[in-house]
């Protein structure tokens, strides 16, 4: 009998990398734009089986160990995958456990965070220097207003909706000293005033976009970069990778990448062994195989550079240390941070998701109401619930 494997990547990727793999295991599929994907999940740590290995969402491994539904990794396994220091530290991380259990419960596959995406050519026209243009919050939101008056027409277009604004406004909270949890005192603290400054910075930008863009029905705004209507955005590097797809050779070499302000968010896929598993040697050589160097640059090729590696040794090489976009890409990633092992993590993500689309609402819909006030507004009795929520676990 195989072992079985869950997975988010696409069986043509897998076949691939797991051509002259003695022992292939049986792979069940999992998508997880599907919200069914992380009950599928559930259910194996509920019910004890349906997998060996799977591919899971960082922020999802607290919740796994939470369940005693994780088989730990041993410091020899460690060892034999480079150890800890082979992979982007901060992505590292959201497979241990904080506190007296330092096991490693999960093994970082590929990475990626939320970059600044930016047309040169509009940025220089305007007698901007793109490498002082976004720099901090204030730099970002001045880049805006000279871009908006230089005459370009959408100066910067953002997402207003979804779990993408939570990404996004991350580095925009640290960036101010704030922050969304406070691991330490296990609490939430995007009420702070650094957090409620940070967000009102970011949250400015979406009031800053043109009625047309703010008023656009389709949920999909970036669009309006891929076009070259817009001059400034945040997005994945899928954004980069479609923007090379789609544009004339010379176009696309005016598009170029930067960090965004602060500690960006970190984010992507860990591998797991589950508890249950009665096949441990083999669930960790299959392991071993889809986290290696070769692996994860395998999928980085041909996602058409789109997930990035979380290892180390494939970051210090081209094209993370030779290319101006994936040298970007490459310092974003070191300079993030994930979203820590929250307690109830997907109940509090979820509810902050809810808020973040309130406010983006009210931000785009009540122009004669300051920003800043419309933050309080939203994040004081959010806070508030969750703190008294998180306190009764205490």
């Amino acid at each position: 009998m195989t072992i079985v494997l869950t997975t988010i990547w696409t069986p043509e990727y897998l076949t691939e990398v797991l051509k002259g793999y003695p022992h292939p295991p049986t792979v069940r599929y999992l998508d997880w734009g599907n919200a069914d994907a992380l009950d599928e999940l559930l259910k194996i740590a509920q019910n004890r089986s349906g997998a060996d290995v799977s591919q899971v969402g960082d922020t999802w491994v607290s919740g796994f160990v939470g369940m005693d539904a994780l088989r730990p990794f041993s410091a020899r396994e460690v060892a034999s995958l480079g150890g800890r220091e082979a992979f982007l530290p901060p992505f590292w991380q959201m497979g241990t456990r904080p506190g007296a259990d330092s096991s490693t419960y999960s093994i970082p596959s590929t990475t990626g965070s939320r970059y600044i995406l930016y047309r040169r050519d509009l940025l220089e026209n305007a007698g901007i220097d793109p490498n002082e243009a976004f720099l901090t919050p204030a730099q970002v939101e001045q880049t805006v207003e000279q871009l908006r008056l230089a005459g370009v027409k959408i100066p910067l277009v953002l997402e207003t909706r979804g779990r993408e604004l939570l990404y996004r406004s991350a580095a925009w909270l640290r960036s101010m000293g704030g922050d969304y949890y406070d691991a330490g005192q296990r609490r939430v603290v995007f009420d702070s005033p650094q957090a409620v400054a940070g967000l009102a910075s970011f949250f400015r930008l979406i009031r800053s976009m043109p009625p047309e863009v703010r008023d656009d029905q389709d949920a999909w705004r970036d669009k309006w970069f891929v076009r070259g209507q817009a001059a400034v955005t945040i997005s994945g590097f899928w954004l980069y990778d479609l923007c090379q797809k789609s544009l004339p050779a010379k176009e696309f070499s005016a598009v170029q990448v930067a960090p965004p302000p602060g500690i960006p968010f970190v984010g992507g896929a860990h591998f797991v062994i589950w508890k249950h598993t009665t096949r441990e040697t083999e669930a960790f050589n299959l392991v071993r195989h889809l986290c290696s160097r070769e692996a994860m640059m395998l999928d980085f090729q041909l996602s058409g550079h789109t997930t990035i590696p979380s290892r180390m040794d494939a970051l210090n090489a081209p094209p993370f240390t030779t290319e101006q976009a994936f040298q970007a890409a490459r310092q974003t990633l070191l300079q993030g941070r994930g979203f820590w092992a929250w307690p109830l993590s997907t109940l509090i993500e979820k509810r902050l998701v809810t808020m973040l689309d309130q406010l983006s609402e009210e931000v785009m819909n009540s122009p004669h109401e300051s920003v800043e006030d419309l933050v309080v507004k939203n994040v004081a009795p959010l806070a508030r619930t969750l703190n008294f929520t998180l306190g009764s676990l205490a």
